[in-house]
């Protein structure tokens, strides 16, 4: 999908720092990266908040990033282009914006909003979107038509202040694979008062794939846990 997508190679060529971690070493993927500029780098492999913290930490080492810089997470299935990005992070420095979350679509046409927006889910709340597949939870973006704070956007697309996303502490592994985008949200409002805002001007494709919707299915069962651990560590916090 990364290759095919040509989403990393556009954002290199365009003044974008690129760095991509490998759970499994493919040597294809490794040669992709070397022709086009892209940072390849390769761990044990880890869940989606370790990933992204391990790739901030060498990017601090090894590139020099600083707290005025940002930090864009970006899933393999989100395509944006570059010239998105750069009107992106213009508008993110002129308003100081420390953590922003954009307009993702499921169709090439932008016609099918993403449901990536949400507001703070309940134990009752996340039982009624297992059980019955249905959330009440998530924004109508048809209704939102300028910059508006949100109470938290999942982690396909999330871009940082490099002060922000350190200050945070990153991504909390205690989660495995879900609940880390909701987490880190909520932490950054509960503990410094920072907001997520969506920014509904700046479009991307992302060609999401729900998994963790069957029963007693490996997925169903990491989401379920790191559901549960979210609401605990909510209550337990209040």
């Amino acid at each position: 999908m990364i290759i095919e997508g040509g989403c990393l190679k556009l954002l290199a060529a365009h003044n974008c720092t690129v760095v991509l971690k490998d759970n499994k070493p493919q040597r294809k993927l490794q040669e992709y990266c070397a022709e086009f500029g892209i940072h390849y780098i390769v761990d044990r492999p880890m869940g989606f908040g370790a990933n992204n913290n391990y790739i901030f930490t060498w990017c601090q080492q090894k590139l020099g990033m600083k707290d005025e810089d940002h930090f864009m997470v970006l899933n393999p299935d989100v395509f944006i282009e570059p010239s998105v990005v750069s009107a992106l992070l213009l508008h993110v420095v002129q308003h100081k914006y420390p953590l922003v979350a954009i307009n993702l679509y499921n169709d090439q046409d932008f016609t099918l909003y993403d449901k990536g927006i949400r507001r703070f889910p309940t134990v009752s709340s996340f039982a009624i979107s297992f059980l019955l597949q249905k959330n009440n939870s998530i924004y109508n973006k048809s209704q939102i038509t300028q910059d508006t704070e949100v109470e938290w956007a999942a982690g396909s697309f999330l871009l940082f202040s490099v002060r922000c996303f350190r200050e945070l502490g990153g991504f909390d592994t205690q989660y495995h694979m879900y609940c880390e985008d909701l987490d880190i949200c909520w932490r950054a409002r509960r503990e410094f008062c920072i907001k997520v805002v969506y920014l509904p001007q700046f479009k991307a494709l992302h060609l999401a794939q729900m998994r963790s919707r069957s029963f007693f299915s490996r997925h169903f069962i990491w989401h379920a846990t790191s559901a549960l651990r979210f609401c605990l560590k909510q209550a337990l916090n209040r």
